[in-house]
């Protein structure tokens, strides 16, 4: 969605569960017709897509940088080596853009995220994590932007 996710860590698990259940309801108690089997092989892939996004893409922790930005920490997919570290801030009020993201930290298991220093462009995070990938812990990040 263009780096755009509403606000908050149930809000997108949410929406996607609605949309499955919703769309099973529709399948389970409208009558067959030519129309319904249009419908469900177009809404078949959007269907598998909200599934893997329930599984692979959910934010499971967010903490505050600032009054407009956060890092948020989301499940990478199948064949990734850890977490997602996203850096984003608030745009028109419901929604998180995404300003950058790193993937390549092969961390797992992050329980928090603290920032020790901020000046200017530069902010550097220790990150706590379980320790199975990386030995270092906590794990000191520094991102520039």
């Amino acid at each position: 969605m263009i780096g755009y996710r509403p606000k908050g860590l149930y809000t997108h698990p949410t929406i996607a569960l609605t949309f499955l259940l919703s769309s099973l309801l529709y399948f389970s108690v409208v009558s067959n017709s030519k129309k319904k089997l249009l419908i469900v092989l177009f809404t078949s892939l959007t269907l598998l897509f909200a599934g893997t996004n329930l599984v692979f893409n959910r934010v499971i922790y967010e903490s505050n940088i600032d009054n407009t930005r956060k890092v948020q920490v989301s499940v990478g997919g199948l064949l990734a080596c850890g977490e997602i570290i996203h850096i984003t801030e608030t745009r028109f009020i419901l929604f998180d853009k995404e300003i950058d993201k790193n993937t390549g930290l092969c961390l797992r298991g992050i329980e928090r995220i603290e920032l020790r220093k901020s000046r200017g462009l530069e902010r550097i995070f220790e990150i706590y994590h379980d320790g199975t990938m990386d030995s270092e812990n906590p794990y000191v990040f520094t991102h520039i932007k």
